[in-house]
């Protein structure tokens, strides 16, 4: 039987509540949000947790253009959580979708931006110290327009999965994974 020290749950509505199970019940450890979040970033659309790192989304971000996001980095220390630092794109654009799924392994977060160049990319970062920075961004090798790679990402260890819902593969739409 696994048991979990914690569990953090994200209700997304305006609003992020973090909650912790101790003694058989839940109670609310913290609410965050993006100290620049504005109406309309949807912060905290994808989140990620490993350990006391917690990794928050925020797609439609306007800080490299209208809806290029972000991904906001968390660390806890004890009960509080503070962050660690904003991540964009460094070639970050409008409609990239920074931010809209979001994987944590260890040191190492992957960041899906299913709009980029209208075919879609993941950023790999990964952590030193106290300092993220990105060391390498991946593209689909048969990329077409419309597919979203990085709609949807996964990663375990050294095992990386990214979904491209739009992809036409199997005709309209069908959408594909690439491990």
């Amino acid at each position: 039987m696994i048991q979990f020290k914690y569990l953090l749950f994200v209700f997304v509505a305006l609003k992020n509540e973090w909650f912790v199970y101790s003694a058989k019940s839940w109670s609310e450890q913290q609410k965050l949000a993006a100290s620049d979040g504005v109406v309309g970033d949807w912060y905290g659309s994808s989140v990620a947790l490993d350990g006391d790192t917690l990794v928050v989304g925020s797609y439609n971000d306007d800080d490299k253009g209208s809806n290029s996001g972000s991904v906001h980095v968390y660390v806890r220390s004890g009960t509080t959580w503070s962050v660690q630092q904003k991540l964009v794109a460094d070639d970050g654009a409008e409609f990239d979708g920074f931010g809209k799924a979001v994987a944590l392994s260890g040191e190492t977060l992957v960041v899906g931006a299913y709009g980029d160049e209208d075919k879609g990319s993941v950023y790999v970062f990964v952590r030193s110290d106290t300092s993220w920075s990105k060391q390498q961004k991946i593209t689909a090798s048969d990329g077409s327009i419309g597919a979203y790679f990085g709609y949807s990402v996964a990663l375990a260890v050294d095992t990386l999965v990214v979904g491209a819902e739009g992809d036409f593969v199997k005709g309209s739409l069908s959408g594909s994974v690439y491990v």
